[in-house]
């Protein structure tokens, strides 16, 4: 399904099922995706500030140079994902399995990372001041 450039804001688009999507450059502002299937979909320079989308899998996307600050991803699964250059400041990642993801020059302040299944070595590619690491401690 291709929806480049789209308005998307706000939609709820709850277990939705869209494989191979292509959301590049659309705006999915506040958008609510529980329990979506979305593998292996572009969401490259994305606008998805505050996106809700638990339980969601979004393995093997590719969400390089999005803005998903503040969103929602707890209980989701984004192995294999690509987060390079994102803005992902007070992203909650709670208990997700996020085993592959890239995280290189990501802005990733405040996000929470309570429970997850990451590489801390591939998180520290980014910027991390104040996350609260895996293990529930605070980065410096």
């Amino acid at each position: 399904m291709d929806l480049y450039d789209s308005n998307l804001e706000g939609i709820e688009l709850n277990g939705i099922e869209i494989k191979n999507g292509n959301f590049k450059k659309s705006n999915i502002r506040k958008a609510k995706m529980h329990l979506a299937n979305l593998q292996k979909s572009n969401f490259e320079f994305a606008e998805g500030a505050g996106l809700n989308i638990n339980y969601g899998n979004l393995s093997f996307c590719n969400l390089q140079k999005g803005n998903f600050n503040n969103s929602d991803f707890s209980n989701s699964n984004l192995m294999f994902s690509n987060f390079e250059d994102a803005k992902l400041s007070g992203a909650n990642f709670i208990n997700s399995k996020l085993k592959g993801a890239k995280f290189k020059n990501a802005f990733m302040i405040g996000a929470n990372f309570t429970g997850a299944e990451v590489d801390i070595k591939e998180l520290e590619k980014g910027v991390l001041t104040n996350a609260i690491m895996p293990d529930g401690s605070k980065h410096d």
